[in-house]
């Protein structure tokens, strides 16, 4: 579940506060005219913290004076009430986030002259993250759980789910990020230059021991450290710049690189998933007995065995596969390049690019796959009527007749719940191809001037992860083309004053249209038993877009010379036209279809001054 400014009312948002410490040190030299070195360092951390909004008890009118009230979702409405639940270390509602990491990188510079068949440029690096990320979530003041209601049998805000949590709880996870690398830029010849360098990676993911707090739905114990996994990656990289002419006026290149992409290790911590002490959250149906609309013990059955009568689901380190790191491949990242530049006159060239990227062994970095209940037992169809845009069957935006599957209820427990990290095969590689036009006028009788416009065909895959079930079949790629266009410029006036700016135009952002069927038909049919929801892709991925989006950032700046010392004052403008264009948009059918969840910053001037001695 999530929610935006128009769904989450002033008592279910939270307080919120952030605390960061940043320190840096850098040294750099070049001990003889052929050797150069740099190496850098420092520490960042930010604690976050998150309170429920005080005093909210307010809202319930009548009722007896409590602590906070309930945090409670509608489904129908898509309204979050009561006061904000953190759903584990990664929500922002009543925790205390941490989050710090040591950084430290370098490399060495060496330029030999004439050796091995050419010139030669030598670099060598390093580069080591140390990072620990995690959070504390305390016992909710109403409950550690959020209620969930919706309209049943035509009548609104029902009770039919809960979803528990295994609070409180104080949660850290660790990843360590080594890499170091070689290049040797070499000069063949006056007309060709090759580029050619290795990388290798370290990536090690650890939990140290853990300490749950027994509570309502949660038992007290000590985990021992857990190794997640630790993984030894190579990457090469090539280029080659080739003069066809030996002019030096017309260059052809072309590139190729492999990149081990960085696991995450902040917000999201690779380890979250493994870790025992992460929010356990298990959701069952909801019987409130005496229709207070609030859970009292002996309304739901809170077993999760096979054949329990409310058990929906449940996630948590303990239904979860240890990550075997030797069949769990880090996604990478392979492209191409080709290029050919030319001097049209002088002092401006034009250039044609295309880049082709391929991204191999992608996975769901938020939501795992479960591999206990396999594809097949998706087994039970049933028919739906697609309610269209406005989420509300027998209106004139009806769509058709759509099929949703439930599984077999055999396969009903937490026995038959085992979430795992699941590369995606290399079938179902994303690909990315872009063709690129650019024109470029270096600064010379006092202006320069820039301008490129390029276009993005993509395959990608919709489902971030596996697919699991044929729920998630329909509509699956996103084959749609973007679009950019980038203009640049600047003016130097007398007295040295200097003004620019830049032009971003981009295509609409695309979408597609989703709806959440619940258990429940509203024309009466078959309702679904094992799952809760099934949520449907209805259209083609790019048959809803936002309009296009033009940004403009303005500079003006005035030198002044005092001998050899030099003053520089600038004023910027960013987002100069205040743009406030739809830069995401909801598309799942009900109350909040089209609603803008996101829009640019607004216009910001910023003052600089630049000293030179």
């Amino acid at each position: 579940m999530g929610g935006s400014c128009r769904t989450i009312p002033y008592e279910h948002s939270a307080i919120y506060y952030l605390y960061d410490h940043v320190w840096f040190f850098q040294f750099r030299g070049t001990p003889t005219n052929n050797f150069t070195f740099d190496f850098k360092g420092g520490r960042t951390s930010y604690h976050t913290k998150y309170d429920i909004q005080p005093g909210n008890a307010t809202w319930l009118a009548g009722a007896p004076p409590i602590s906070s009230l309930p945090s409670s979702y509608d489904r129908t409405t898509t309204l979050f009430t009561g006061s904000p639940i953190a759903t584990g270390v990664q929500t922002t509602a009543q925790r205390f986030g941490t989050t710090y990491y040591h950084q430290f990188a370098g490399n060495l510079t060496y330029v030999p002259q004439g050796i091995f068949g050419g010139d030669h440029q030598f670099k060598a690096g390093f580069r080591t993250i140390l990072s620990t990320a995690g959070g504390a979530v305390p016992n909710h003041p109403a409950g550690n759980y959020i209620l969930v209601f919706d309209t049943v049998g035509g009548v609104p805000h029902q009770p039919v789910e809960i979803t528990t949590f295994s609070f409180p709880l104080n949660a850290l996870n660790r990843l360590n990020l080594d890499g170091i690398y070689g290049t040797d830029q070499w000069r063949l010849s006056r007309r060709v230059t090759l580029n050619l360098g290795v990388r290798y990676d370290y990536k090690h993911s650890f939990i140290p021991q853990q300490i749950q707090e027994a509570s309502t739905f949660v038992v007290g114990k000590t985990y021992a450290p857990i190794d997640v996994g630790k993984w030894n990656l190579w990457s090469p990289r090539a280029a080659v710049a080739w003069d066809i002419t030996g002019s030096g006026k017309t260059v052809a290149k072309g590139t190729y690189g492999k990149y081990n992409n960085q696991l995450p290790y902040y917000t999201n911590n690779f380890a979250d998933m493994y870790n025992p002490v992460v929010a356990t959250t298990t959701a069952y149906r909801w019987h409130d007995l005496n229709g207070d609309n609030d859970y009292q013990p002996g309304e739901v059955n809170l077993s999760t065995a096979a054949g329990s009568p409310d058990f929906l689901s449940i996630t948590s380190a303990a239904n979860t596969q240890p990550l075997d790191d030797k069949t769990f491949k880090v996604p990478t990242t392979h492209e191409v390049t080709a290029s050919i530049e030319r001097e049209l006159i002088t002092n401006m060239s034009g250039r044609v690019l295309y880049v082709y990227k391929r991204f191999v062994n992608q996975y769901d970095i938020t939501t795992p796959i479960n591999i206990a209940r396999p594809y097949s037992v998706y087994n039970i169809p049933l028919t739906r009527r697609d309610p269209g845009p406005d989420g509300v069957t027998g209106t004139a935006d009806d769509g058709g007749v759509v099929t949703i599957y439930d599984y077999d209820p055999a396969y009903r427990g937490a026995a038959f719940t085992l979430n795992a990290r699941v590369n995606r095969p290399d079938s179902q590689a994303d690909v990315a191809q872009t063709i690129e036009v650019a024109a470029q006028k270096r600064l010379s009788n006092r202006w320069s001037l820039g301008s490129s416009f390029g276009a993005t065909k993509q395959h990608k895959w919709i489902q971030v992860g596996v697919i699991e079930n044929p729920n998630q079949n329909p509509f699956p790629l996103d084959e749609t083309w973007n679009y950019q266009f980038r203009l640049n410029g600047s003016y130097t006036f007398p007295f040295d004053i200097l003004f620019g700016g830049t032009l971003t135009t981009l295509s609409g952002v695309k979408g597609q249209r989703t709806y959440v069927f619940r258990a429940a038909d509203p024309l009466g049919g078959p309702p679904l038993r094992q799952l809760s929801t099934v949520t449907l892709r209805l259209e083609p991925f790019g048959s809803q877009s936002g309009p296009v989006q033009n940004y403009m950032d303005l500079r003006v700046g005035k030198t002044f010379r005092v001998g050899e010392r030099r003053f520089e004052a600038s004023v910027d403008a960013i987002n100069a036209l205040n743009t406030n264009v739809a830069q995401s948009t909801t598309y799942v059918s009900g109350p909040t279809y089209g609603q803008i969840v996101l829009i640019p910053a607004p216009r910001i001037v910023r003052f600089g001054i630049q000293y030179s001695f």
